[in-house]
């Protein structure tokens, strides 16, 4: 429990209340059984895995080609608050990373950035750097969580400007056929309060 009966609880509570789908634990909605399992076998055979018992919430699913792609949340204790992506099709492939209760404190921004381009399969591009034949991936993808204010987040990368809808607290945007050397370079958030730059 984040212990909101006290008075640091209760401070806490009201200094992250756009989050509170996260401090709860309840963005989204309930993940499937079968995505509830992978996660739960997967937690218990790791070194540093989550406490048992951790809950999966489904977020977002986008499908591009024959390829889906699933983002997961879940709070672990009171300290984390964690992306899952699972991705399904010619690659699959399962990556998560969490961010810090500070992270969510920090004053400013109502998202933070959590997966930046994370790179999904081998794409058709390819170039010579010095001795080195690289190729470009054939998805990217970038996650965050937002607070309840977020309408949508704005990302630049090499291919221009991208709008991406929040949904359940989330941002889920998926490159199609990144450049080699592609990155997110900015990220700007449109919140019912205007356009806020985000870290």
């Amino acid at each position: 429990a984040l212990g909101l009966a006290t008075p640091l609880g209760s401070a806490l509570a009201r200094g992250l209340s756009g989050f509170s789908a996260w401090l709860t634990g309840q963005p989204g909605t309930p993940a499937s059984k079968a995505q509830q399992r992978a996660f739960s076998a997967a937690n218990a055979h790791s070194w540093v895995g989550f406490p048992k018992g951790t809950q999966l919430r489904h977020l977002v699913t986008q499908t591009v080609g024959s390829t889906r792609i699933d983002l997961l949340g879940f709070r672990s204790g009171t300290s984390a608050f964690c992306l899952r992506i699972v991705v399904q099709g010619k690659t699959r492939t399962t990556t998560q990373h969490c961010a810090s209760l500070p992270d969510l404190q920090l004053p400013g921004s109502p998202v933070r950035v959590v997966i930046v381009d994370y790179p999904v399969g081998k794409g058709d591009k390819t170039a010579w750097y010095g001795l080195d034949h690289l190729h470009s991936a054939n998805l990217q993808i970038t996650a965050g969580i937002a607070d309840d204010s977020v309408r949508s987040v704005i990302l630049h990368d090499n291919q221009g400007r991208h709008e991406v809808p929040a949904h359940y607290n989330a941002l889920l945007h998926v490159a199609k056929a990144p450049d080699i050397g592609q990155r997110v370079s900015a990220v700007s958030a449109e919140t019912t309060n205007g356009t806020v730059s985000v870290p």
